[in-house]
């Protein structure tokens, strides 16, 4: 597994913890959020080399699949959610690629 991933995870969560830090301020945080989803999103489309992580379903194991389609709807729905339904989006969309991404890394290392 490549380290990029772990940048890109690293760069969603980074936005997360600024969303996370604006709410509690009662700032802005929207557009934070709506990154850290979009980072969650680009991590997961760069292990499986795509950018429609929808096309290699029938290739990964059913019990991904769940997941896999909760962070599609979620990158795609984000920019319209409002206020801290979207943090939560955003909070769920960055735990779902960490863990995929920590499956995939064991998933490789048991190999």
């Amino acid at each position: 597994m490549s380290k990029d991933h772990i940048k890109i995870l690293s760069l969603a969560s980074s936005h997360l913890t600024r969303a996370e830090e604006l709410f509690e301020k009662g700032e802005e945080f929207h557009d934070e959020a709506v990154l850290a989803a979009q980072e969650a999103y680009n991590a997961i489309s760069s292990i499986l080399e795509t950018n429609d992580i929808l096309v290699v379903l029938p290739v990964l194991p059913q019990r991904m699949w769940g997941e896999l389609l909760r962070l599609n709807e979620i990158k795609r729905t984000i920019s319209a959610m409002e206020g801290e339904k979207a943090l939560e989006a955003a909070r769920e969309a960055v735990e779902i690629a960490t863990a995929l991404i920590l499956y995939s890394f064991d998933t490789v290392n048991k190999k």
